[in-house]
């Protein structure tokens, strides 16, 4: 029976799909954009049909692009940032998705967002140099804490009541030498598919499998362009999710890019090592985790992407998803641009303990964009949890809209 609620919600992909390519007009591909064109105008003479496409707001993965505060100054730097007000139920289990979305039944401020950067482009040659600094305050705040270095440190603890939190989630230099880039500091992870910040997901919720992988590095990671489809990623890092000290952490930073065609696109992301969380009693110290992602852009408008992840760790395992000693996960995301306004997608995933432990989630969701730096994502998420798991299985619904500035 729970199998068979799954299967529907995945079968509604395709019908929301399919009813949105069968409607009332036919889809036209313009040079420089994607247009709907009416019945009458299908049947009008080629002249007379004058197609005035909306483009040039947001690009086919539905990330969108911040305009900034402040214009560009002539040195590179750039100013801007997001608000995100989000809603979701609480579900059979009481907490929401008990991750990220954890405060219920409230309408809240979960990520107000500004950040200052100047990119290192050096054109290909030569030298050049850049930086970044991210600062977030509301619900999603404490989750984007270095809640692996040890208590009081960097941004670790600093709450502003229970569930509303600041953090620095990224301060850090980079410098380009011809095609090398070398990064120092605290940086997001180039490890697995979707990311923290909210304009870059296509979906309100996370997924299960972001709890299974580092969300920042302190460290050195350095960037090598190959060619123009090959780029290579090494460097060293504090552990996991620390600021700049150690707390037992010491792991390796690996990982490949490779366009294999100009549609399709394979990634491999790894740390190995000591994860650190010394406070919390250590982990293994030989440690590995690893993200596959295998991105499809199947049309100009269908997207679909293929992510594995595994995760080998006493420390992060034991308690989650049962009893294990790893974790592994595979998820599957269809994403069909309807026009420049709206999108739908699905979310398929499974993950699963060593021992035992099994979760299955299922999402749907949409996205609005009715203005270029505006976007409104409904979505409704079933997961059907292991009894080993001990939650029980709930659907919820979640909305939130975000504008960039």
């Amino acid at each position: 029976m729970k199998r068979t609620r799954i299967v529907v919600m995945v079968a509604g992909i395709g019908a929301l799909f399919a009813a949105y390519a069968v409607a009332d007009g036919q889809v036209g591909l313009a040079s420089d954009g994607i247009y709907y064109v009416s019945q009458e105008e299908a049947e009008a003479p080629p002249s007379d049909v004058v197609p005035e496409p909306d483009v040039g707001y947001y690009d086919d993965s539905y990330r969108m692009e911040s305009r900034g505060l402040f214009p560009e100054t002539c040195g590179g730097l750039d100013v801007g940032g997001w608000f995100q007000m989000g809603y979701h139920s609480e579900g059979t289990n009481g907490d929401g998705t008990g991750f990220f979305n954890n405060y219920p039944n409230v309408l809240q401020l979960q990520q107000a967002w500004i950040y200052a950067e100047r990119a290192a482009d050096n054109q290909g040659y030569g030298w050049d140099w850049g930086f970044r600094f991210d600062y977030v305050y509301g619900t999603d705040g404490q989750d984007t804490q270095a809640f692996g270095s040890r208590a009081g440190q960097w941004d670790e603890g600093a709450d502003a009541g229970n569930f509303y939190g600041h953090a620095i989630p990224q301060l850090y230099a980079d410098v380009v030498y011809n095609d090398v880039t070398v990064r120092v500091g605290h940086f997001y992870t180039f490890i697995g598919y979707e990311t923290v910040p909210a304009p870059e997901n296509f979906f309100y919720s996370k997924s299960g499998s972001l709890f299974f992988e580092p969300f920042t590095h302190t460290g050195v990671l350095a960037e090598w362009a190959y060619s123009d489809s090959v780029t290579f990623l090494g460097g060293w890092s504090l552990g996991w999710d620390t600021g700049f000290s150690n707390n037992g952490g010491s792991t390796f930073l690996g990982g490949v890019n490779v366009q294999l065609t100009d549609s399709l696109s394979f990634a491999y992301g790894a740390t190995a090592g000591d994860f650190g969380f010394a406070d919390a009693g250590g982990s293994d110290t030989d440690a590995y985790e690893h993200s596959i992602v295998l991105d499809w852009q199947v049309t100009e408008r269908l997207n679909y992407v293929l992510q594995s992840d595994y995760l080998d760790n006493r420390l992060l395992t034991t308690s989650t998803l049962g009893v294990a000693t790893s974790i592994f996960t595979v998820n599957q995301y269809l994403l069909y641009d309807l026009n420049d306004r709206w999108g739908v997608g699905g979310r398929l995933e499974w993950l699963k303990g060593s021992a035992r432990g099994e979760l299955w989630i299922a999402t749907l969701g949409a996205n609005w964009r009715p203005r270029p730096n505006l976007v409104v994502r409904p979505e409704i998420r079933y997961e059907d949890f292991d009894p080993a798991i001990g939650r029980t299985d709930q659907t919820l619904f979640g909305i939130d809209a975000i504008i960039t500035f």
